[in-house]
């Protein structure tokens, strides 16, 4: 069908005016309605998203020529709520799911703003059919199609050590959904549960959810499990089969078995009125029960719906929030609670992944129901237990284990359908990874763009796997297999790969302090913005966002690879070239030609090698602070003020005062007057001057100048880059010249 047969257009030049190329269709996208503003904007409406674009005339071959530039682009299914506004009704308040601040849209007439708020009115979008697209750049695998879910229990199982030998197997009693239709078909159970137990064991959970087996921590063997809660009731009914599962589980690891229960003490005596409950210490021998006080879905809204309408105000500038307006926007900002709950919710994570990792004890973490808090706490626990879930593969695995497979309700807790189960408990989850990356930049291989992603696309209606509430509803609907995967075509977006990422072992134990949080202003305040320029559109639709520190890397890398191309060519040279051994000069146009041919700037001074020892320099890589709470010498923890952390310029790692107390002359380091060292260090440095003051050493008379000439310069355009390496600056253009006592490398 053409895209075009079904436009209205509200004015007829709009009629020759065409789509703009860096903003186009996606498959099966509609352009629906296209009109004019107030101040001239275009307002494009399409199937699936909202479109404000500027109208500018270029000038090709001295020929006037119309263009559309995006500079405002928001899926229609964000769209929250419409207010008529202006003295004639002529202004259209357009207010958004997760943005605070609404977008105000000026029409010349009444007439033409009401037929334009029917178009926008969330009713009328909820009508309109899901796009279903394809936005894979590659097909899966026959595997991958096969059985997704089946793929990635199997991979997981056999990194995670959850084999029979390790007293583990993979059930398949939930294969046709029917011993929990919320859950998935596999999952991991021990070897001494038989099936029937297993089954059993559900019928005493809430939902039929439970205890499934999802992480096992390779050193120590403990694991986690979730599930939902245990039907106890205010008989205080028990089951078996249900305390032997728990058991095995808490046999797994060192010491009593936790329990992590989300709610509060108040909230679970309640349920046992309506069946629910909590498990009895007196029954589950060897546990220990714990209540996190975490609030409900219902007090998770409200806190969000306040922190928008009353801490986000449409012109807060949270850059300045020190002026006079800011203690009021701080003082409204703490009464609506969000950044506390943020704070609870990964103090409590934080505390889980100690009891899994340090202490070696197995958990067990359920809520009500056991799909909304519980993947919340499970998720965060392993993105700080587990550096391979902070990777781009690995983050995709939890999530479409965590929250598809598990089946958070996205169908409910997105949707309009259901207004009182609406509830941002997603986006609080991705709320909290996005503080994580804040304070550890560099242990995530993704960046905070991806999650401003997936938390627009679970209202957008783009992808079907964001449009179900289990597993089981996945299954029914009728999905191509590309359609199915293309969800993870998220993670090939431009600027989602985070180019600081340098992984580490250790368990991520942030700061939950309020001061140490801020409002993702990314997300809720600068989403309705308009672009100072025009927009380039990405794979789903949306604009293409590129963090300035990451477009300044990959600049500076494109840089680097241009100053290594030079440097093999010069290395390529010395290899080919026979050279006189008098020739003053050595010149080759063809070579000086390809080293102007694309002449960066740069700050970086000009580097002269007088003998080989400046070609041998190698520029230290400093290890981060936030890698090290140990001093590398004494092993003495850091301390804030009392034992400071102190970088040795020769080696790069951290140290303590004591252990990092020396100083010497580091030449190669490109480092004027005495430099702090840590002690070893130090002794080798010294060992070094000695050798080089009274070991001697001449250079041979007869060699080829021009070859050592060569070799020396190509040596120094190596150091040159690993110049850039080090510094991240950018590339210089490099000359060649030679005499016969020095050779030069200038910018």
């Amino acid at each position: 069908m053409n895209p075009m047969s079904q436009t209205v257009f509200d004015h007829e030049e709009l009629h020759h005016l065409p789509l703009p190329a860096s903003c186009h269709l996606l498959e099966s996208e509609i352009l629906l309605r296209v009109g004019r503003l107030a101040n001239g904007q275009i307002i494009a409406l399409t199937s699936y998203r909202l479109l404000i674009l500027v109208h500018r005339f270029v000038s090709c071959d001295s020929v006037p020529e119309s263009s559309l530039d995006p500079v405002f682009v928001q899926p229609l299914r964000c769209i929250s709520r419409l207010i008529t506004a202006g003295i004639e009704f002529t202004a259209i308040r357009v207010e958004f799911v997760l943005i605070a601040s609404p977008l105000a849209l000026q029409f010349a007439s009444a007439a033409e703003a009401l037929s334009w708020a029917r178009r926008l009115d969330p009713s009328a979008i909820a009508a309109l059919p899901h796009l279903r697209c394809s936005l894979n750049s590659s097909s899966p695998t026959e595997d991958e199609a096969a059985d997704p879910n089946e793929l990635i229990v199997a991979m997981e199982t056999r990194r995670l050590g959850l084999t029979e030998a390790n007293g583990w197997r993979l059930s398949k009693a939930n294969d046709d959904y029917s011993v929990c239709s919320s859950y998935s078909r596999r999952h991991v159970t021990p070897t001494k549960l038989s099936d029937a137990e297993l089954i059993a064991s559900s019928k005493y959970r809430s939902r039929g959810r439970f205890p499934s087996i999802v992480w096992r921590c390779q050193g120590n063997g403990a694991v986690l499990a979730r599930s939902g809660q245990p039907l106890v009731a205010l008989l205080g009914w028990r089951c078996e089969a249900d305390e032997k599962l728990l058991a095995l589980i808490g046999n797994s690891g060192r010491g009593r078995l936790l329990i992590a229960d989300a709610r509060t003490y108040r909230s679970a005596l309640a349920n046992r009125t309506v069946g629910g409950g909590f498990e009895n210490g007196s029954y589950y021998s060897n546990s220990e029960i714990a209540f996190l006080e975490l609030p409900n879905l219902h007090s998770i809204r409200q806190s969000f719906l306040a922190m928008q309408q009353r801490a986000l105000a449409p012109d807060a500038d949270f850059a300045e929030l020190a002026d006079a307006g800011g203690a009021c926007l701080l003082g409204e900002l703490e009464k609506s609670r969000w950044l506390q709950l943020v704070s609870a919710l990964m103090g409590h994570a934080t505390r889980l992944a100690a009891a899994l990792v340090v202490d070696g004890r197995s958990v067990l973490v359920h809520c009500s129901d056991g799909w909304d808090r519980t993947p919340q706490l499970t998720c965060l626990t392993l993105l700080l237990s587990d550096p391979h879930y902070r990777s781009l593969a690995g983050f995709r695995t939890l999530l479409d284990r965590e929250w598809l497979q598990f089946g958070h309700k996205f169908a409910s807790r997105c949707g309009p359908a259901e207004p009182n189960e609406w509830s941002p408990i997603f986006v609080q989850f991705l709320d909290c990874l996005h503080q994580l990356i804040s304070q550890f930049p560099s242990e995530f291989e993704f960046t905070d763009l991806l999650l401003r992603r997936l938390a627009t696309h679970c209202y957008s209606g783009l992808f079907g796997q964001l449009s179900c509430n289990s597993d089981a509803e996945r299954s029914a609907v009728a999905m191509t297999t590309q359609q199915r995967w293309s969800l993870w075509s998220l993670f090939e977006l431009q600027g989602v790969r985070n180019l600081f990422y340098q992984p580490s072992r250790e368990v991520l134990s942030p700061d939950i302090g309020l001061a140490s949080l801020s409002i993702w202003s990314e997300l809720y305040v600068q989403g309705s913005r308009m672009a100072p320029d025009s927009v380039r559109c990405d794979l789903d639709g949306l604009p293409v966002e590129i963090e300035p520190p990451q477009a300044q890397l990959l600049s500076l890398i494109n840089q680097l690879e241009t100053t290594r191309i030079q440097a093999r060519q010069l290395q390529d040279q010395l290899n080919s070239s026979q050279l006189a051994s008098t020739s003053p000069v050595v010149e080759s146009p063809t070579l000086a030609a390809s080293l102007q041919q694309q002449p960066p700037k740069s700050s970086l001074p000009s580097i002269e090698v007088v003998d080989g020892a400046d070609a041998r320099r190698c520029f230290t890589h400093w290890v981060p602070d936030h890698q090290r709470s140990r001093c590398a010498g004494c092993a003495a923890t850091f301390w804030k003020a009392i034992r400071r952390r102190h970088h040795c310029r020769a080696c790069g790692d951290v140290f303590c005062h004591a252990c990092c107390c020396e100083y010497v002359q580091l030449p190669s380091q490109l480092l004027s007057g005495p430099s702090r060292v840590c002690r070893p260090c130090a002794t080798a440095v010294r060992n070094v001057v000695q050798q080089v003051e009274f070991g001697g050493g001449s250079s041979g008379d007869g060699g080829n100048d021009d070859t050592a000439a060569l070799t020396a310069a190509a040596a120094a355009a190596a150091a040159a880059a690993a110049v850039l390496t080090t510094q991240q600056v950018p590339a210089p253009s490099i000359s060649i010249t030679s005499s016969d006592s020095q050779i030069t490398v200038k910018s």
